[in-house]
């Protein structure tokens, strides 16, 4: 199963990089596919690069997704 997450943009880096976070972790994805980024935007990341932008609106409904995933599954992230 892939799993492509929504994080958003924290710094842009050299070299087609870009920091990003979700829940207060922070990861360095690839923005190779995504040149035009900025700092705030909401992003699909799978597998180190960012796939799309997103708006806010739909980061905020994917974070809402998750919420419900993981309350009816019982499970947690940690």
């Amino acid at each position: 199963m892939c799993l492509a997450v929504p994080v958003k943009v924290l710094e842009i880096l050299q070299n087609n990089k870009a920091k990003v976070a979700i829940d207060g972790v922070t990861l360095e994805v690839s923005t190779s596919f995504t040149p035009d980024l900025q700092v705030n935007d909401y992003v699909i990341v799978h597998a180190g690069f960012v796939l799309e932008k997103i708006t806010p609106e739909d980061a905020c409904e994917k974070f809402k997704l998750w919420d419900e995933y993981l309350e009816k599954t019982g499970r947690k992230l940690c």
